[in-house]
């Protein structure tokens, strides 16, 4: 009785791995789009939230809340980037509604991964918003363009991923559609 040999041939495992090689050059480009597009939206639909949240906070407190960027989670400004963060709070001091210690901090978010940046595209972005007892934030007026890691490198896939979040005159926040380039 003869047994056969049990296993794989050297060509078998080279078109085998021709395949996977294939198959992995033709998804990877288009996996990093899917999570730079991701990224891009978590990081939006975040700030959205947290814009709404200072502004009724505002309302249901009857009392300014302000949403500035902040690195620390700790205090207002910081590197000054969005990209590294931001935090909502209810200021004490009701002249200049800076942050001081002993201030309620509602909200704190960190560094966000894959975002090369949250900034205006004319470059004039404001590092915080008050929103008064009403809800209204004076002189809100404010383009957020989120971008991708990559996207000021100019990658193609990067720049398709970016979106825009429009704040009006009286602070109402709201996110554009993913083809939109102004508010």
């Amino acid at each position: 009785m003869r047994t056969s040999a049990q296993g794989l041939t050297l060509v078998e495992l080279v078109v085998t791995v021709a395949v996977v090689t294939v198959l992995l050059a033709v998804t990877v480009p288009g996996f990093r789009t899917f999570i730079d597009s991701q990224s891009v939206k978590a990081a939006s639909q975040s700030l959205l939230e947290d814009f709404r949240l200072a502004r009724s906070e505002a309302i249901k407190r009857s009392a300014p809340v302000v949403l500035c960027a902040s690195s620390t989670g700790t205090a207002c400004g910081g590197s000054g980037l969005w990209k590294d963060g931001w935090m909502v709070y209810q200021p004490s001091n009701t002249i200049n509604r800076e942050y001081t210690t002993g201030d309620e901090i509602i909200r704190v978010q960190g560094p966000l991964r894959n975002i090369e940046s949250i900034k205006s595209p004319s470059g004039s972005t404001k590092p915080r918003f008050v929103f008064e007892a009403t809800g209204w934030a004076k002189a809100a007026t404010q383009t957020f363009e989120v971008a991708p890691a990559g996207a000021e490198a100019g990658a193609k896939m990067a720049l398709m991923a970016k979106r825009l979040i429009c704040v009006s005159n009286n602070g109402r926040a709201s996110l554009q559609a993913r083809e939109a380039t102004a508010c």
